[in-house]
């Protein structure tokens, strides 16, 4: 039998491999790692992150938060991309 994984204790963990990859491609392009990262996703979040905006977490006898356009209660800014992370960093990469 399949075992499902979702939610926090799956994504944070991925999305915490995906800054330690995006801070060795720093380090190697001779840049600094990335530090406080607020800033920097709220900027860009339209271009690093795959916006969910349909969907909605049911529980508690709710129909819960939907998804909308732009960050929500239900996928915060979305899903993120490590490919489209790394592009934002090369763009933007010697301002920082």
């Amino acid at each position: 039998m399949e075992k499902l994984t979702s939610g926090t204790s799956a994504a944070s963990p991925v999305f915490a491999a995906i800054i330690g990859l995006l801070n060795d491609y720093q380090v190697r392009q001779g840049r600094k790692q990335l530090g406080f990262l607020n800033p920097l996703l709220y900027q860009y979040a339209s271009s690093i992150f795959y916006d969910v905006t349909t969907g909605h977490n049911p529980g508690c006898n709710t129909t819960g938060f939907s998804a909308a356009i732009g960050w929500d209660p239900v996928t915060g800014l979305g899903t993120p991309s490590f490919v489209r992370f790394q592009q934002v960093l090369d763009t933007i990469g010697k301002s920082m």
